[in-house]
């Protein structure tokens, strides 16, 4: 049994190690992102500092503006790790070679999405630096926290499984949820 699991490790590091080298491979793309960060966090930090609101955003865990809208883009980054993690893997072109491989597919799920979890992680942590570092400001992980993050996740996750199930039986290249969700998000 210690083998087996041993075994499915080396799969998922190896999953890891090759989303490493073809992400960092596109240098512009690496670039372009941390630049999108670092502009998103100063037109972030500007705006807070000259918008006032008359709301009480205090009784969500954080007193200022800027908190609340840092807290706000991480979270919504980390909960959108979930959107494509399925359908993404079964519309793949490696798909057919993967399900026909030794491995199990919990392993081949959680390598396939291993380093785009890692690099979400890295990325709103890198945002999380640059809004105390650049403004100063505080960071609150609360249990709201925790509760938006956990259903906000569960939910997009519950809505990939839906595409994905929609992917196989009409054998489309696209579906309704990911559509839908990728049309919402160039309209915000």
């Amino acid at each position: 049994m210690f083998n087996e699991i041993k075994s499915e490790i080396k799969v998922i590091s190896s999953f890891i190690r090759m989303g490493a080298y073809t992400f960092f491979s596109q240098r512009w793309g690496v670039i372009s992102q941390f630049l999108g960060i670092a502009v998103n966090v100063g037109v972030i930090g500007i705006f807070a500092k000259l918008v006032t609101l008359d709301a009480d955003i205090a009784q969500y865990g954080t007193p200022r503006f800027l908190e609340f809208f840092v807290i706000a883009m991480f979270i919504t980054n980390l909960v959108f790790i979930g959107t494509g993690s399925v359908s993404g893997i079964l519309r793949g072109a490696n798909f057919a070679n993967l399900y026909t491989s030794p491995c199990k597919f919990i392993t081949i799920f959680i390598g396939a999405n291993s380093w785009k979890i890692i690099w979400r992680f890295l990325t709103s942590f890198f945002f999380i630096f640059l809004a105390v570092t650049l403004f100063n400001a505080e960071i609150y992980f609360n249990s709201g926290f925790m509760v938006v993050f956990i259903s906000g996740f569960v939910l997009m996750l519950a809505l990939d499984l839906f595409a994905a199930g929609f992917t196989i039986v009409t054998k489309a290249p696209t579906d309704p949820i990911n559509w839908f969700l990728g049309l919402t998000s160039q309209l915000v």
